[in-house]
């Protein structure tokens, strides 16, 4: 009785082994997907692209105006030269 049940067990395992070691179906095809060509070469990508460069041309712009003006505030002001007023000459004798 043991034996028969130990040969059950080893033809069910044998069968589930082979069974999932074959290919569901034949005409099983695998895909590739390329991203880095369909992100360079999408017409939506090129557009998301300018206007993502246009973007960073304004904030570059912005940033640029705002380091020229904190140079202008850093720098102190020069002073505006004024004639020092002259004394007339000491009269000693």
């Amino acid at each position: 009785m043991k034996q028969a049940l130990n040969r059950i067990m080893f033809s069910l395992a044998a069968v589930m082994f082979l069974g999932f070691a074959m290919p569901a179906s034949a005409d099983t095809s695998i895909g590739v997907v390329n991203l880095q060509k369909i992100m360079r070469d999408s017409k939506a990508a090129t557009a998301v692209r300018s206007q993502l460069q246009a973007k960073q041309k304004a904030f570059q712009a912005d940033l640029d105006a705002k380091e020229k003006d904190l140079y202008a505030q850093e720098q102190p002001s020069p002073r505006k030269s004024r004639p020092r007023p002259t004394r007339p000459p000491s009269r000693r004798k």
